[in-house]
């Protein structure tokens, strides 16, 4: 097999390997995307100015924050999502340090 050959089975290897994760992700985490934008609109009905890079990283990890509740309360019916729920005690203590 030619190395561009190669690179192209590759490359259409890793592409099947992302549509995998996405269909997979998909049936547990749903509209979840949706779900983190509409609650970030609802905390920050006004906007949310961001300019340090203490803002930015403040911010990362409230979003992290909301992706991990909001895809355990697409799991609610099924009790949770288990992972989600631990990855925010993670992320609340690490704002918290963050936190002045």
């Amino acid at each position: 097999m030619t190395e561009w050959a190669e690179m192209t089975a590759s490359t259409q290897a890793a592409l099947q390997n992302a549509v995998d994760t996405f269909a997979a992700r998909g049936s547990i985490y749903r509209d979840n995307h949706q779900r983190a934008g509409a609650t970030l609109a609802a905390l920050f009905p006004q906007g949310v100015t961001i300019n340090s890079q203490d803002d930015h990283e403040r911010f990362a990890l409230m979003m992290l924050l909301i992706v991990k509740l909001t895809r355990y309360a697409v799991e609610w019916g099924n009790g949770g999502h288990k992972d989600s729920i631990h990855d925010t005690m993670v992320y609340a203590a690490m704002l918290e340090a963050r936190t002045k």
